[in-house]
């Protein structure tokens, strides 16, 4: 009987490197807008200003810089984008001044800026995004406390718009997190925030439309963080960040998967790194981060029960440093930053993919 050579491995995405027009910033979030636009946000270094940027796939202009409501110098950045349509999105600014965060609602035709409320802070204040529809969206981030004697800790907070205003929303009693650091929503009562407490352990909380809770994780590490999650059903959640076993450990990759039932961690590569962001695609979970030596932008991507990794390819000669990754359909898009040879400054970076 003749042995069977075994199937080879599934590939991975192949990537394709897009010029963003700006020489130096970063770029934090991304969204599709509807079957043409693409919006991408983050920070220009060269204006000391948000940036936003976007791509119609119809016109083969690549990706512009558009008008925005934050284009003026003022060191703040934009943290987020999410949008349910081209008629509904939404941009966060951090807040640099202490005061509230200015989230920016685009109607398709006309910017409106709002104040989402944020707690007596020192410094920046932050707010990620997930837009359910123009009278659902919800905030989840971070801001520094004061206790007035010179200490600042960070604290997560969470702000939900219902058409109107934008009000604060309380953590369940006893929940400690320190820091959101993504959000997502499929319904209005299906969200999910995560991020990480003060004592530096994963989180994940989940809002049913009448409150939110906190789920059982299993144990990680000696400390981690959540820093992306996807849902593509009620079974099939992924989380996605970083564990540290030891410290002095630089971080490996943690990923956890939720059947419904209970949160389980899935073995990942022992070269990868932190996780920073995860999509679900039709072939399966895809999450960026970088390797374990954090010298190399990378992919995990599930392939028959198992995490395989893939090395981003470099753009200008330079590894790639992935801050978040959508997919629509079988289009991946991966917005990040480069720092070539020589620059003094990094440049943000874009991969897509179809897979």
């Amino acid at each position: 009987m003749s042995a069977q050579a075994s199937a080879p491995a599934p590939a991975g995405p192949a990537w394709t490197a897009e010029t963003a027009p700006v020489g130096a910033g970063n770029l934090y979030s991304e969204a599709r807008l509807d079957d043409r636009t693409t919006w991408a946000v983050g920070t220009s270094f060269t204006t000391n200003a948000p940036l936003l940027l976007s791509r119609d796939d119809t016109n083969g202009q690549g990706w512009q810089e558009v008008p925005h409501p934050g284009d003026t110098p003022s060191g703040s950045w934009y943290s987020s984008v999410s949008a349910s349509s081209a008629q509904n999105a939404w941009v966060a600014e951090s807040s640099t001044d202490s005061g509230n965060v200015p989230v920016h609602h685009w109607d398709g035709s006309t910017w409106q800026t709002t104040q989402a409320p944020a707690p007596k802070h020192v410094g920046n204040a932050a707010l990620h995004l997930a837009a359910v529809s123009a009278t659902d969206v919800w905030g989840a981030g971070w801001y520094w406390s004061d206790d007035g004697a010179g200490h600042q800790t960070l604290q997560g907070m969470l702000d939900h718009w219902d058409g109107a205003a934008w009000t604060s929303v309380a953590l369940p009693a006893g929940v400690d997190v320190a820091n959101f650091t993504a959000v997502t929503a499929t319904s209005a009562n299906d969200v999910w925030a995560v991020g990480h407490s003060s004592a530096d352990q994963p989180a994940v909380l989940h809002y049913d439309g009448s409150s939110w809770k906190q789920a059982t994780l299993p144990k990680a590490g000696l400390y981690g963080e959540i820093r992306g999650i996807t849902v593509s059903g009620p079974n099939d959640v992924w989380a996605v960040g970083r564990v540290l076993t030891s410290e002095t450990d630089s971080g490996h990759a943690l990923a956890m998967h939720w059947n419904g039932s209970s949160w389980t961690r899935v073995k990942t590569p022992a070269q990868a790194g932190p996780l920073s962001s995860v999509a679900e695609t039709p072939s399966g979970m895809l999450a960026v981060g970088l390797d374990h030596d954090q010298a190399n932008g990378i992919a995990l991507y599930s392939t028959a029960g198992t995490l395989r990794m893939q090395t981003l390819p470099q753009v200008s000669g330079a590894p790639v440093q992935p801050a978040y990754v959508d997919a629509v359909g079988d289009r991946l898009t991966v917005v990040g930053d480069v720092t070539p040879a020589g620059a003094e400054m990094p440049a943000p970076a874009v991969l897509t993919s179809r897979w």
